[in-house]
């Protein structure tokens, strides 16, 4: 997503209202979330989950992990 497009980006002052940022290649995304961590990084951000899975493999796209169910 582009800055300008969300509702988080105040137009005047040219950034983000909250403070964070959104690289375009998932290299520098990498790099961000390695030296700010990865909340440094908008939650729109295309590389966002991708770094996610990268870091957390046990975990599914779509969130927590799987538990076993109890009849198992």
């Amino acid at each position: 997503m582009d800055c300008r497009d969300c509702a988080r980006y105040d137009k005047e002052a040219a950034k983000c209202r909250d403070g964070k940022v959104n690289p375009q290649r998932y290299e520098h995304a990498l790099s961000v979330a390695q030296v700010m961590g990865l909340r440094s990084i908008c939650v729109f951000n295309d590389h966002r989950e991708r770094i996610v899975g990268v870091r957390h493999p046990e975990r599914p796209a779509g969130g927590l992990p799987v538990r076993p169910s109890a009849a198992e």
